[in-house]
């Protein structure tokens, strides 16, 4: 069993434990890999979060992709974001207007916490959110 899969596993018997369930479901928790990029990186990104797919469906886990667009990606038919979709990825526009000024510049990353934020909302208490830089490589 991988890495992955152990980590969930035990996760979820901690909270089945801390909520003192009679039943302990070891299945899996939902998981959400959360990623962003500008331009620059994009396809990068792709490359990353494509190979956590093929990962994960190794190891028999289910996941859900969301990638965040910071900008200059375009969207055109067959832009990234055409292409993000056709791996089912979920590709969304960050909307920095709605945070303070310093958050825009991508090199504070004060980006970064409003998206995890929002995608642990989203996905509810009983599940794993993870987050994966366009930098990562796995070996």
């Amino acid at each position: 069993m991988g890495s992955l899969c152990v980590f969930i596993c035990l996760f979820r018997i901690q909270i089945a434990l801390s909520t003192e369930e009679k039943i302990i479901d070891l299945s899996p928790p939902p998981l959400t890999v959360v990623s962003a990029a500008n331009g620059r990186y994009a396809l990068k990104e792709l490359a990353v979060l494509l190979d956590v797919r093929e990962r994960a469906k190794r190891e028999s886990l289910a996941v859900r992709l969301i990638a965040y667009n910071l900008g200059g990606m375009g969207q055109c038919d067959y832009g990234p974001s055409h292409i993000w979709k056709k791996f089912g990825i979920e590709i969304r526009d960050f909307d920095f207007s709605k945070y303070p000024k310093h958050v825009s510049d991508l090199h504070c990353y004060a980006w970064k916490p409003p998206i995890i934020a929002q995608v642990t909302q989203e996905v509810g208490p009983n599940s794993v959110v993870v987050w994966i830089d366009s930098g990562v490589n796995f070996f």
